[in-house]
């Protein structure tokens, strides 16, 4: 499907554009951070 924008995520979820944004941030922050785990424990 068609991308959300943050203000369409945050008509939904009741919550402003801006928090949205942080919201994205700490999540890829946190995947980023998974995956640098990962590949430390498979070296």
């Amino acid at each position: 499907g068609e991308p959300w924008t943050l203000e369409a995520i945050g008509h939904e979820l009741d919550l402003t554009r801006e928090r949205v944004r942080q919201l994205e941030a700490q999540a890829l922050a946190r995947l980023s951070a998974l995956r640098e785990l990962s590949s430390v424990a498979v070296a």
